[in-house]
């Protein structure tokens, strides 16, 4: 004889398997106790899970979708408060105890609101609250040591949480996009603010790093728009790129001279950053600042600086951090796009992200789109990269800038619909093969001085002149006015 009598079920559940079995197998006076140990789904009232009492037998687990589903969250979509508990027990007797939030468990639950973590848990997984764009509260608790990748980025209406002192590590982008986030304040045991930690909260305005913190990561506070003041601790060696960009609002910044590694635009976009003091082991240029409208100022023991604004090649990754990228259509063609939008006549920037500046195209950087018709060249590039436009077979106008000085082996190489093309009197070399098939290009004038010019340059140019001196080798096809 099987007598129930400890059933753990919703209550829904509960009544339904009662009503449609109970008569017909006896149980409806042999029910002696019913738990109802889980949450009303879509209204989630404080769970009433089983306690600990020293049972040994407790087991650990990590809360996913089979955990859920066995406290009682049978659609975890629609679930707009969420009360975890610390245990909970099985049909069969066995009692888990909840360590860990599981990866992804609530990715692109949009409803949730109120998430109460027990003290039990020790982890929060990799991308646990991702897009859970209606979250606006989450308690941590000091039980919690570790946060993952991703683990609320996109949390959008979250606007403000508390990170407990007992949490050693934070993963990468935990919280990005979070724009409604306005404060944070970074546990002290934390050593490292991990890569794009607080990337595009744009309500921040304060956040406190503790001294301890050795290293901030790349793109660690990029796009927080609000963000009006920051201290780096002396503990802190190392600030990857990005760390600071388009920080709009920041006016003044000390890095301190612990610091011995800054990454590439680690404060590009700063545009109202006045004050800049960095430790005399680097330089900025100074000409290269007053355009972007940073004046700099000398504190105490660090003298004057010369150099911010670093030189950048334009190429795939460059063009990735200005929106563009390549990919292949149907016909197997390469096309640039820029948000959806194919581009066919390209403007390159002087500089981007305020403090950096392109000056130079970069070794095969539009190597072989044949969809290219018209490229303009800004002032600073000094040369032209090898392979740079080869096999462009529509590029039919070029703008070459005063500033340009090397145009590079092959570099338009192939470019048969190019008819017209200015060689500025900046330029001192043409190397092998440079304008070799560009078969439209008539009454090509080479400037004097031009002093280098390789041989098969202008390989199958109908027609070119040159005034200057003597060849270091005879192009192709060149006919000397001397």
């Amino acid at each position: 004889q099987i007598k129930l009598d400890d059933v753990g079920l919703a209550k829904d559940w509960a009544d339904f398997i009662i009503e449609s079995f109970g008569i017909a197998f006896g149980w409806e006076n042999e029910v002696q106790d019913l738990k109802v140990n889980a949450p009303i789904l879509n209204n989630a009232p404080k769970s009433n899970p089983q306690q600990q009492t020293g049972n040994s037998n407790i087991q650990d687990v990590t809360l996913n979708d089979d955990v859920l589903k066995q406290i009682g969250y049978l659609d975890k979509t629609e679930i707009l408060q969420l009360d975890i508990p610390s245990t909970y027990k099985t049909l069969i007797g066995t009692t888990y105890r909840i360590i860990k939030i599981g990866d992804e468990v609530f990715k692109d639950c949009d409803k949730l609101q109120i998430v109460i973590i027990p003290d039990t848990v020790k982890e929060i997984g990799d991308s646990a609250f991702e897009n859970c764009k209606a979250l606006e509260k989450i308690n941590i608790p000091d039980s919690v040591n570790n946060i993952g990748k991703r683990a609320f980025v996109n949390c959008k209406a979250l606007n403000s949480i508390t990170l407990q002192n007992d949490i050693t590590e934070i993963g990468d982008g935990a919280f990005c996009g979070c724009e409604s986030l306005i404060t944070a304040v970074i546990p002290n045991k934390v050593t490292k603010i991990a890569e794009g930690l607080f990337g595009n909260c744009k309500s921040l305005v304060n956040i406190t790093i503790p001294n301890g913190v050795t290293e901030i990561g790349d793109l660690a506070f990029a796009g927080c728009e609000n963000l009006n003041s920051i201290i780096i601790p002396k503990s802190v060696t190392k600030i990857g790129s990005k760390a600071f960009a388009n920080c709009k609002f920041i006016d003044s910044i000390i890095i301190p001279n612990t610091v011995v590694d800054i990454g590439a635009e680690a404060f590009g976009g700063c545009e109202k950053l006045q004050q800049f003091t960095l430790p005399t082991r680097f330089t900025i240029f100074k000409d290269d600042v007053k355009k972007k409208s940073v004046d700099l100022t000398t504190k105490g023991e660090v003298k004057e600086v010369t150099k911010v604004c670093l030189s950048s090649i334009l190429d795939g990754n460059v063009l990735r951090e200005l929106g563009y990228c390549f990919y292949f259509d149907c016909q197997n063609r390469k096309i640039l796009s820029n948000n959806g939008q194919d581009i066919t006549k390209f403007d390159i920037p002087s500089s981007y992200f305020a403090l950096k500046k392109i000056t130079a195209i970069g070794d095969s950087c539009f190597r072989d789109y044949k969809e290219l018709e018209e490229i303009n060249i800004p002032d600073g590039v000094t040369y032209i990269g090898e392979y740079a436009f080869m096999n462009c077979y529509s590029l039919k106008k070029v703008t070459i800038p005063k500033s340009v000085t090397d145009i590079k082996k092959y570099a338009f190489a192939g470019c048969s619909s190019l008819t017209t093309i200015t060689i500025p009197d900046s330029v001192t070399s043409i190397d092998y093969s440079a304008f070799s098939g560009c078969s439209k290009l008539d009454n090509l004038i080479i400037p004097n001085s031009v002093i280098y010019i390789e041989y098969d340059s202008f390989d199958n140019v109908p027609h070119i002149e040159y005034h200057g001196p003597a060849f270091t080798r005879a192009p192709w096809g060149a006919k000397s006015m001397n």
